[in-house]
C-alpha cells in the first residue's frame, strides 16, 4: 500500500531533501522515513488539511468590512499579529483572525508543507466558521500561500480583498533559508538561560539581534526539568523547501505545477495590494509588476522608505492605516 502511494505522487516530488553531517543531499522519497495523508477528495486536492489554531479579535464597534484572515511568514506564528490585530479592531474596527500555519506555532505538525497543502487548510478554516467572504494578508511565505491559493478559481468566491507583504510570486534564486535552518538545526539547545540560546545562535553566524529574537520565539520550553526543544517542525519545513521555495503556479502555462491536483489557474481580478520595504530585495518594481499584473490584474504597489522586510512590523501604524484605508475604500 506504501509503496503504491509513492507511486502515485508527482514526479517533481520524487525526491527529498535532507541533512547528513550539515551537507545537503537529495535521496529517493520511497527512502524516506514519512508517510504521506493523501486526500482524495476533490475539495482538499492531494493532501489533507489540518486545523489551523487562531486568535481572534472582535471589535466592538465593527466596521462594515468582513473579517480579515492574517496569515505569517516562515519560521513566524499567529503572535507575530497581534499589535497590528489590536490596531485593527479596537482603532479600526475590523474583526480579525491570526492562524497559525502548519508546522508553525501551535498548529499541527504535517510531512507535506507546501502551497497545495496550505490552500487546503485555508478553505477548511474558512467552512469551519462559516466565512463565506473574507479580506486577507499575507506576509512573506504567508503571501506566497495567499497568492497560490488566489489564483485558484473555486477560491476567488471568498476573498474580497488581499495584501500582500512584501513578497513576489517568484523564485528566488538567492535564498538564505537552508543556510538559517542549518544553524538553527546545530544550535544547542542544551542550556539553562535564554540568553545562552542567543549567544550561542550569534556564535553560529546571526549576528541580527532582531533576527535571533525572531528564531527563538519558536523554542518552547526553559522551566524546571523543561529542557528547551523547537515548537515548529524544523526538519518537516527543511524537507520541503524544495515546494516552498518556488512558486506553484507556472506563470506561462497558468496553471499549478502539481497537475494532479486538478486545480484551475485563473487571474483574480480583484482589488490586492503589495506593500514592499524598500530596503528589502524581495520585490523589484520593475522587474515584478508584468508577473503580478498578470496573475493579479488590479494590483497596486506602495513602497516604505527604511523599511526592510517586516514591513508591517518596522512601521506599524502607517502599515495599519494603509490596510484599513485599502480595505474601506471605494472600488473603481
Amino acid at each position: 500500500k506504501t509503496m503504491s502511494l509513492y507511486k502515485s505522487l508527482s514526479n517533481k516530488r520524487k525526491c527529498f531533501h535532507i541533512f547528513s553531517n550539515h551537507q545537503h543531499q537529495w535521496i529517493p522519497r520511497r527512502h524516506a522515513p514519512r508517510f504521506y495523508s493523501r486526500s482524495t477528495s476533490s475539495e482538499y486536492p492531494l493532501y489533507e488539511p489540518i486545523e489551523m489554531k487562531f486568535t481572534h479579535s472582535k471589535p466592538e464597534n465593527p466596521s462594515q468590512t468582513p473579517p480579515l484572515l492574517m496569515i505569517h511568514g516562515l519560521f513566524g506564528n499567529k503572535m507575530n499579529f497581534m499589535t497590528l490585530s489590536n490596531i485593527l479592531t479596537k482603532q479600526k474596527g475590523i474583526e480579525t483572525y491570526c492562524v497559525d500555519l502548519r508546522n508553525h506555532g501551535a498548529s499541527p505538525h504535517s510531512d507535506e508543507m507546501n502551497f497545495i497543502a496550505v490552500r487546503n487548510d485555508i478553505k477548511l478554516f474558512l467552512k469551519q466558521r462559516d466565512i463565506e467572504e473574507c479580506d486577507v494578508f499575507g506576509f512573506s511565505l504567508g503571501g506566497r500561500a495567499v497568492m497560490s491559493t488566489l489564483l485558484d478559481e473555486s477560491m476567488h468566491k471568498y476573498f474580497r480583498r488581499a495584501i500582500i507583504g512584501d513578497i513576489a510570486p517568484v523564485k528566488y534564486k538567492k535564498w538564505d533559508i537552508p543556510e538559517t535552518i542549518d544553524k538553527m538545526r546545530r544550535l544547542d539547545l542544551n542550556v539553562s538561560r535564554r540568553e545562552e540560546l542567543s549567544k550561542n545562535l550569534m556564535g553560529l553566524g546571526i549576528q541580527d539581534q532582531m533576527m535571533r529574537d525572531f528564531l527563538l520565539s519558536n523554542v518552547k520550553g526553559g522551566g524546571r526539568n523543561e529542557p528547551f526543544q523547537w515548537r515548529i517542525n524544523l526538519e518537516g519545513i527543511y524537507r520541503e523547501l524544495q515546494q516552498i521555495s518556488d512558486f506553484p503556479v507556472d506563470p506561462e502555462a497558468m496553471q499549478y505545477k502539481e497537475e494532479e491536483a486538478g486545480l484551475r489557474v485563473q487571474p483574480y481580478d480583484k482589488p490586492l495590494l503589495v506593500v514592499r520595504g524598500e530596503e528589502s530585495k524581495l520585490v523589484d518594481p520593475v522587474e515584478h509588476t508584468p508577473l503580478f499584473h498578470k496573475f493579479f490584474p488590479q494590483m497596486k504597489m506602495i513602497g516604505y522608505e527604511k523599511t526592510g522586510h517586516w514591513v508591517h512590523f518596522q512601521d506599524g501604524q502607517r502599515f495599519a492605516n494603509d490596510v484599513h484605508k485599502f480595505l474601506t475604500e471605494e472600488q473603481a
